[in-house]
Parts: structure tokens; C-alpha cells; sequence
């Protein structure tokens, strides 16, 4: 795809999450005049048929950050840059996504030989790629299996490795070379409703922009690796302003919504919403 064709590409998938953006905007209002928090909480009837709406409506607000995020990325600006604890931010992502993710009766752990590590990263960018890969790693990990998320230190070559483990299915070998092409058909793992095949794209470009790479090592059977290598730079870069998380979903919280197409029914229950 030539330069200009991006730039056209990028516009278009803006156009159309605004749009769908708008929609569900409208829906998660329905919802809640229809099924208030205060009534679901005391009504599991009412609850379970509400999830049944917020797990949809989830779902494909993530398809749409997905498309606004694909469309930001396509482009050739830098990112925001900004000294962050990646520590405290891998941390805190997998603290509140532990409990959603023993829905499925995996075991989500993070190791890190470091209590704070500051350096020059894109936080919200960093945090969809982590989302991604966890995603991911989770869909493929039966029950009784277990997600590791490893953040390491280079030395000295100042390198920041991020790594997601599961002891899943795997990948076949030959769906690996074109695995992080945005037009990569996704993979149908099970009963998992698939998504929009764009989180392995966003994270190589989330990679690329942070001037490092996105590697895999899988085999069926035995369960897959994702590492993210990034410089680990410590001057502080700030390019454009980007809304937070917050600021876009107001106020959602983000594990519930980044790993809803791997979560069961249960995990949109009121109570994981409030």
C-alpha cells in the first residue's frame, strides 16, 4: 500500500468509527435508561440479560479503537512520548485484568526483577499493545492454563523487552509469516467470536513507532511467546496531544473492555462494571 493510499485509508476508517462510535453512544444510554446499575445489582435476571447487551456493545467498541487506533497509526507522525513508569503501568493492566481473566479459569501472573523503570513511551499505546497480546494469549489457553507477562531490562545495549507467554494451542508454522499483516484473515479458536483481525497490526505499528519490534515464537501445542523490543530511551519527546483511555470510553473500565472478546457472559455482570 503506497503512502497516499494510507493517508486515504486513514480517513476513511476515522469516518467510520466515528460513526459507529456515535451509535454505541447511543446504545450504552438505552441501556442504562432500560436496565439501571441500582435495579441490575438487586435483579440477576435483569443483570444477565443486561450483560448480554454491554458484552455486544463492548465488543464492538473495541473493533472501533481498533479501526481509530489503526487509522492514527498509518499515518507518518510520531507518537506522544512521555516519561512513564512501564513498571507501574504493566503492573497496574494486569492487577485489574486477574480477576476477568479467572473467568476462564486461566491464571494471569507479572514478573518483573524492577519496582519502577522510567522511560520515554507512548502509555496509551503500550497499554493496547499489552491488551492485545493478552487478549490473544488468553483465547488460546484452555482452562487450567496460565498467561505470564514478563517485562525485562537489557543491559547494556538499553533495550526494554515486554513479553506475553501462554501454554495454549499455538500457532501453526506456516500462519506465521504474515501474522502481523493488517489484512491477516483472524483465526477461529474454538467457540471465541472473533474480532476485527487488527490487534496483531496495531501492536507491530505500536512497535515500529516506539523505533523497536514485535516478535513470535509458537508451537502447536505448547503455547506461544510475543515479545515487544523498544529502545529504552530517557529523553522526554512530547509530539501531539492524545486523549487517555478515560477520556474516549468515559470512564469503562479498560480490562473489561480490551479483553471482551475473550470474557464470558459472567464477567459483564454489573458488579465487574461498577
Amino acid at each position: 500500500m503506497t503512502t497516499e493510499e494510507e493517508k486515504s485509508m486513514s480517513y476513511l476508517l476515522e469516518n467510520v468509527s466515528a460513526q459507529f462510535r456515535d451509535a454505541l453512544s447511543n446504545l450504552y444510554l438505552s441501556g442504562r435508561r432500560l436496565a439501571p446499575p441500582s435495579v441490575r445489582k438487586v435483579s440477576p435476571t435483569l443483570d444477565k440479560n443486561a450483560a448480554y447487551i454491554d458484552q455486544s456493545r463492548m465488543r464492538m467498541m473495541r473493533v472501533v479503537r481498533n479501526l481509530e487506533e489503526n487509522a492514527v497509526l498509518m499515518r507518518e507522525e510520531a507518537l506522544t512520548q512521555e516519561i512513564y513508569d512501564i513498571v507501574g503501568l504493566v503492573s497496574d493492566i494486569c492487577e485489574e485484568s486477574t480477576d476477568l481473566v479467572a473467568y476462564l479459569g486461566v491464571k494471569l501472573t507479572f514478573f518483573c526483577m524492577e519496582e519502577q523503570h522510567t522511560c520515554a513511551i507512548s502509555p496509551e499505546h503500550i497499554r493496547q499493545l499489552l491488551y492485545h497480546l493478552m487478549s490473544n494469549a488468553v483465547k488460546n489457553t484452555p482452562k487450567g492454563g496460565y498467561v505470564r507477562v514478563v517485562l525485562r531490562f537489557e543491559r547494556p545495549c538499553k533495550d526494554i523487552l515486554l513479553s506475553v507467554e501462554d501454554n495454549g494451542s499455538g500457532i501453526p508454522e506456516e500462519e506465521l509469516p504474515g501474522l502481523f499483516d493488517w489484512s491477516c484473515r483472524p483465526r477461529q479458536i474454538g467457540d471465541f467470536t472473533r474480532g476485527s483481525g487488527l490487534g496483531l497490526s496495531i501492536c507491530k505499528r505500536v512497535a515500529e513507532k516506539h523505533g523497536g519490534t514485535l516478535s513470535v515464537k509458537s508451537k502447536p501445542g505448547r503455547g506461544s511467546v510475543f515479545t515487544l523490543r523498544i529502545p529504552d530511551k530517557p529523553e522526554k519527546t512530547i509530539v501531539f496531544h492524545q486523549p487517555g483511555f478515560a477520556e474516549k470510553n468515559a470512564g469503562i473500565h479498560p480490562s473489561l473492555l480490551m479483553l471482551s472478546d475473550a470474557l464470558p457472559l459472567e464477567a459483564f455482570l454489573i458488579k465487574n462494571q461498577l
